[in-house]
C-alpha cells in the first residue's frame, strides 16, 4: 500500500502542475486546440516510450473495446477540464475536481465490490459537501449560485476520469500498464482531433468576465512571459508522466486509492490560482476547500 500511495501522490502532483499549465495555454489559444495539443504531446510521449521499452501486446484483443471506450470518455473528460480551467476561476473549478476521490469510492462499492470503512464513507461525505460550498458564489440580494460555467464542465471531468480510474485498474494488470495507456490514449488523442476539426469557427480568447461576488479575479496573464509552445509541451508531458504513475498505482493499490489522494493535484492548481491570476477566495469557497482538505485527510487516515 505504502508504494501505491507514492505513486498515487506523485501522480496528483504531476496532474496538477499539468493542469496549471494548461490553464495558461488554454486562456491564450482557447480550449480545444490546447486539449488538442497537450494530449498530441502527451501521445506522442507514449509512443516513444513504447518503441524503446517494446512491450508485448497480448494474441486475444477482447481487452481493447473496452479501453477504447474508456479513452473516448475521458477524452471529452478532459475536454471538459480544459475548459473548466479556461473559463475559471481555479481557485473554484480546482476543488470541484477534487470530488473525484469521493465518486471513485463509490464507483469502487458498486462496481468492484470494495468495502470502505466508516471513516471513509464520513470523508466521502465531508468531501461533497465541500464541493458544493465552493462551486457557488453568493450575491448580496440573490440566492446562491453557480461560479460561471466553468464549475459545471469540472463537474463533467469528474465523471469521465472516475470511471477511466474504475475500469482500467483490470486491463493494467492484465495486460500491462504501457498497453493499456497507449490504446486508452490513443482513443483521448482522436476525439479531440475530432472535435477540433469539427470546431470551424475560430474566434479570439480572452479571460472571460467574472460574476460580482465572493470571489475577485484580476488575471494579468500577460504579467506571465511564459513561452507558449514549451508550456504547452511541458503540460502534455507532465499529463503522460501522472498517467504512468497512476498506472503504477493501480498495479498495486485499490482502485479507490489514486483517486482519493487525487485532491493533492487541486491544491497545486488552487495555489497556481492565487498567485498567478490574483484570484481571492471569499468566506463560502474558503470553507468549501477547508472540508475537501478535511475529506482528504480523512481518507487518508482510514
Amino acid at each position: 500500500m505504502n508504494e501505491g500511495l507514492l505513486f498515487a501522490v506523485a501522480a496528483a502532483i504531476a496532474f496538477g502542475v499539468s493542469d496549471t499549465f494548461a490553464t495558461l495555454v488554454s486562456r491564450r489559444l482557447g480550449t480545444i486546440p490546447a486539449a488538442a495539443g497537450i494530449l498530441g504531446v502527451s501521445f506522442v510521449s507514449l509512443i516513444v516510450i513504447t518503441l524503446v521499452m517494446r512491450p508485448a501486446f497480448p494474441a486475444a484483443w477482447s481487452w481493447a473495446p473496452p479501453v477504447l471506450l474508456l479513452g473516448g470518455l475521458s477524452g471529452m473528460a478532459y475536454l471538459s477540464l480544459v475548459n473548466a480551467l479556461r473559463l475559471g476561476p481555479v481557485s473554484v473549478v480546482a476543488p470541484l475536481t477534487a470530488s473525484t476521490g469521493a465518486v471513485v469510492v463509490v464507483l469502487a462499492v458498486i462496481l468492484l465490490g470494495d468495502r470502505p470503512g466508516a471513516l471513509e464513507w464520513l470523508a466521502v461525505a465531508v468531501t461533497t459537501v465541500g464541493a458544493v460550498l465552493v462551486a457557488l458564489v453568493r450575491t448580496p440580494g440573490e440566492r446562491p449560485r453557480l461560479n460561471g460555467a466553468g464549475p459545471i464542465f469540472a463537474l463533467g471531468a469528474v465523471a469521465g476520469y472516475a470511471f477511466s480510474i474504475i475500469g482500467l485498474q483490470a486491463p493494467i494488470r492484465d495486460v500491462g500498464w504501457l498497453q493499456t495507456l497507449l490504446l486508452w490514449r490513443t482513443a483521448n488523442m482522436t476525439v479531440a482531433v475530432v472535435v477540433l476539426l469539427a470546431s470551424r469557427r475560430r474566434r479570439a480568447v480572452t479571460v472571460p468576465a467574472l460574476p460580482t461576488g465572493d470571489i475577485v479575479v484580476a488575471p494579468a496573464l500577460s504579467r506571465w512571459r511564459l513561452a507558449l509552445p514549451v508550456v504547452l509541451v511541458l503540460a502534455g508531458l507532465l499529463e503522460s508522466a501522472g498517467q504512468l504513475l497512476r498506472a503504477f498505482a493501480l498495479e498495486v493499490a485499490p482502485a479507490w486509492l489514486p483517486g482519493v489522494v487525487g485532491p493533492l493535484g487541486p491544491v497545486v492548481v488552487i495555489s497556481a490560482g492565487v498567485v498567478m491570476f490574483g484570484e481571492r477566495l471569499g468566506r463560502s469557497q474558503a470553507a468549501g476547500i477547508a472540508l475537501v482538505c478535511i475529506g482528504l485527510v480523512l481518507l487518508a487516515v482510514a
